[in-house]
C-alpha cells in the first residue's frame, strides 16, 4: 500500500495512506522543532495507534515520516 502527500494546510504536511485508515503529519512548532504524528483509525484492520515525536529540524522529521511509511505499510 502506498501513501499519498496531501495538499499543505498552512504549515502542516500530510500523507495518508491508500486505504485511508492512516496519516502521517508534519508541522513546525512555535518553538522551532519539528513535529511528527502517525494517527490509525480505529476500524483499521490492524486496529488503532498513535504516535507523535518532536525532532529538531526538518530533514530529521521528513527521514521520520519515511520510516513510519515504511514501518505502517500494510
Amino acid at each position: 500500500m502506498s501513501w499519498a502527500e496531501g495538499t499543505p494546510i498552512g504549515d502542516k504536511r500530510e500523507w495518508r495512506r491508500d486505504d485511508d485508515y492512516a496519516t502521517i503529519s508534519l508541522r513546525q512548532t512555535r518553538g522551532g522543532n519539528w513535529a511528527v504524528s502517525f494517527d490509525r483509525l480505529i476500524q483499521a484492520p490492524e486496529g488503532e495507534a498513535y504516535k507523535h515525536e518532536l525532532v529538531e529540524t526538518e530533514r530529521e522529521a521528513l527521514e521520520l515520516v519515511g520510516e513510519w511509511q515504511a514501518m505502517y505499510d500494510v
